[in-house]
């Protein structure tokens, strides 16, 4: 599937009453978590705004559709320290309780004590709009409502919003590229490049980023991208961007944290066989932070016996048929061709014969897999209409 832009768009829509301040510090951040586990892909987004009094909406432009059984809010399940401390990597105190729609956050061991206020949100604050560019494709419009700060918080207090949203297409952000003769291999090697796009505007259409006079791209103090991929792959290449590669500790709680939605379950959730990369824009002075690119190249090399099994047949196949075709065809042709031509014929009735059986089997599988994959989006759709 081909989408009209890569990545995501991350916006503020402002409060017509409040002025945009571009001569202090950046202070807002924005988190993206890409996870691809038990055979699942879901990014959760969460947003540390510094003032929110100013900020009435976010807004968030996906270049897919979803619908909105495809986005759940994390704040109100963001329960207790752990969690909490897990994601922001930091020791934290947690004060606040299931029947309340916000919770304090204080990071006690911070060099200059600083806090946030955790947001609650319900499934009413999240406003799905489906929007058709100039082009003929369809994207998505998510719109999320920022609530006003409560009363036991300070002025000055920052609130933060965390939210998923699940099945994301891999095509959106990958490309995977196969050997061509893995067919005739022992192993298969593939290469996969992962772009990522945060805010980046250059190929981003006129439709998405052409709006109402109040939306304003934030001024980042940080940009984070953390994506959780399978370990069996190895990175090879990365952007200037990367910054470090780790395994998820405190397993319990990660897996606790993936499962938030219920839309992932059982063993298979677990991340004990993942690896996070992270990526990061950070803020120059009054400069922000204005987009990210994670960009990077992983490799993996697939053997098993079946792999090995496959490879011994197809030796077998080759060679004991290319014999008994030989064999055969030294008794037809004569009988059809002069007999100076006999060896030419032989030799293009084997090149006919392996061909066939290096190319057709892949395409087989090729629209075996196509077919697969179209089933899944119709059955996909026709669960979204209802």
């Amino acid at each position: 599937m081909k989408h009209s832009f890569s990545g995501i768009i991350v916006r503020y829509i402002r409060n017509n009453d409040a002025p945009e301040t571009t001569d202090v510090l950046p202070e807002d951040e924005l988190h993206v978590n890409l996870w691809e586990v038990a055979r699942r892909r879901f990014i959760d987004l969460g947003v540390m705004i510094s003032q929110p009094a100013e900020i009435t909406t976010l807004q968030v432009d996906l270049p897919w559709e979803i619908n909105h059984t495809k986005v759940f809010d994390l704040g109100s399940r963001l329960v207790g320290e752990k969690i909490i401390a897990a994601i922001f990597n930091d020791v934290v105190q947690y004060r606040g309780s299931n029947d309340q729609m916000f919770a304090q956050v204080t990071f006690p061991n911070a060099i200059t004590p600083r806090s946030f206020v955790l947001a609650r949100l319900s499934s009413q604050d999240f406003i799905s709009e489906q929007v058709v560019l100039s082009d003929g494709s369809r994207t998505t419009r998510l719109k999320v409502r920022v609530p006003p700060l409560p009363n036991f918080s300070t002025s000055s207090s920052a609130l933060y919003i965390r939210f998923r949203i699940i099945d994301v297409p891999e095509e959106n952000y990958t490309s995977v590229f196969s050997q061509k003769d893995r067919n005739l291999l022992s192993s298969s090697l593939e290469t996969r490049i992962v772009d990522f796009r945060i805010n980046v505007r250059r190929g981003t259409p006129d439709d998405i980023l052409t709006s109402q006079t109040n939306l304003r791209f934030p001024r980042w103090k940080k940009i984070h991208v953390f994506m959780t991929l399978d370990r069996t792959r190895e990175m090879t290449f990365s952007n200037e961007k990367f910054v470090d590669c780790r395994s998820l500790e405190d397993e319990a709680v990660w897996n606790s944290y993936i499962a938030l939605d219920t839309s992932v379950t059982g063993s298979e959730g677990s991340v004990s066989d993942y690896l996070g990369y992270q990526w990061t824009s950070k803020s120059e002075g009054n400069s922000p932070a204005k987009d990210l690119v994670a960009l990077a190249r992983f490799s993996k090399v697939t053997s098993s016996k079946a792999y090995v099994l496959r490879f011994i047949l197809l030796a077998l196949i080759l060679g004991a048929g290319g014999n008994g075709v030989w064999n055969i065809a030294e008794e037809i042709v004569p009988k059809i061709l002069p007999s100076t031509s006999k060896n030419w014929a032989i030799l293009g009735i084997l090149a006919v014969f392996f061909t066939a059986i290096i190319y057709v089997p892949p395409i087989v599988i090729g629209l075996a897999k196509g077919a697969a994959t179209l089933s899944r989006k119709i059955w996909s759709s026709i669960q979204g209409w209802f």
